[in-house]
């Protein structure tokens, strides 16, 4: 096990304003996974009780809606009744999957089932400035991790590095096998087990964040700088990976983000006469 459990790097540069900043986060950084499990037992909880609110309240628009003359303004007050409540439920299954993102399932997926033509299940959504540039390697092995839960994390890391460049540009996604002997010390997120690990980059052209909203991001569960947003994306990331036995490194700086996740491969690499992979 590595010594250490949360680390913050942050190398200002006063004169130019500009910063390099890191947060890792690995399986046994305690305090915050300790708050992401006791949270997702609250989240879990008041998730399930206003699920019981807005069905009532969409069941009862719905019979509202047909008792009402349409296109009449009281069918539009009821429309938007329901939309609100259609936002509301949004909140809810998005709060569910937090809750349940603790939970391990080791299915084996490989990345290149969830890439094709270079681009990535999921994203159709995404406006069309934005370039993917997927680069995976030929003998990437799967991962242990069920294909839903793979294609949540690599979705949310991507579409937020697509929402940094509101102007276009490109998300650089890459994937490759890593074995901690043949990195730098600090390369790997703290914590992790030694061994070999799919290491998936998410590169980004965006501003970057600054070392005060890093910090935030790998030590609370909730921040996000995005309006309209809940910070429950990321939060369900880290949990997702921590029950897999991975974590993920973010490095900032005013020329893009980059997140690297860890996830353990499905089928252990071939090992040399010393017991490392080759």
């Amino acid at each position: 096990m590595r010594a250490t459990t949360e680390a913050l790097v942050t190398t200002p540069a006063e004169e130019s304003g500009s910063f390099t900043a890191e947060a890792a986060t690995g399986p046994a950084a305690p305090g915050l996974v300790n708050r992401l499990d006791d949270t997702a037992r609250v989240v879990g909880r008041v998730a399930h009780d206003f699920d019981n609110v807005l069905m009532g309240v969409m069941g009862f628009a719905e019979l509202a809606q047909a008792a009402v003359a349409p296109n009449s303004p009281a069918a539009e007050y009821i429309a938007e009744l329901q939309r609100a409540a259609g936002r509301g439920l949004d909140a809810t299954r998005q709060m569910h999957r937090y809750s349940r993102g603790g939970k391990k399932s080791a299915q084996p997926t490989h990345l290149h089932d969830l890439c094709a033509a270079g681009g990535l299940s999921g994203l159709s959504d995404v406006p069309a400035a934005i370039r993917f540039d997927i680069q995976l390697d030929p003998g990437l092995p799967p991962v242990a991790m069920a294909k839903e839960t793979v294609l949540f994390v690599l979705t949310s890391l991507a579409r937020n590095a697509a929402e940094s460049m509101p102007k276009g540009g490109t998300v650089s996604i890459f994937a490759r096998l890593v074995r901690d002997h043949a990195l730098p010390p600090a390369a790997l997120p703290a914590a992790l087990q030694l061994g070999a690990y799919v290491e998936v980059t998410v590169a980004d052209q965006g501003t970057g964040f600054a070392p005060e909203v890093l910090r935030q991001l790998a030590d609370e569960p909730f921040v996000t700088t995005k309006v309209r947003h809940r910070g429950l994306g990321l939060a369900t990331v880290l949990r997702s990976l921590h029950a897999h036995g991975g974590g993920l490194t973010i490095t900032s700086s005013p020329a893009g983000s980059t997140v690297r996740f860890y996830v353990p491969p499905a089928v252990a690499p071939a090992s040399t006469p010393n017991g490392r992979p080759v």
